[in-house]
């Protein structure tokens, strides 16, 4: 019978990871992501600019919300205020957008 305790252990060998695409740095993601956002601001910032504005405000939100709800949804100054805040998704959008690029290291 052989002794079960006399068996060694073989030690692993450290595990790697590679990047699935090491050609694509980090700085092209970046940019990417960057762009990315940009253009969400600038659909979104024009969403909300025009869209408090139009027939679809009516339509979409002020009619299906609660009664009490509607005068305050239909006022010129909340729908100044969701202009507002299309307004600063836009200049989001250019910051990002059109900004200076990040200084490399």
């Amino acid at each position: 019978m052989a002794g079960t305790g006399s068996r060694r252990r073989l030690a692993a060998a450290p595990l790697r990871l590679r990047p699935y695409n090491a050609a694509v740095n980090e700085g092209h993601a970046g940019r990417f992501m960057k762009v990315l956002l940009g253009f969400y601001f600038l659909e979104a910032g024009l969403l909300l600019l025009v869209a408090p504005w139009s027939r679809l405000w009516m339509h979409r939100v002020v009619l299906p919300s609660p009664v009490a709800l509607q005068p305050f949804l239909a006022s010129p100054s909340f729908r100044g205020f969701v202009a507002g805040l299309g307004v600063l998704h836009l200049l989001l959008a250019v910051r990002e957008l059109l900004g200076r690029p990040a200084a490399s290291q």
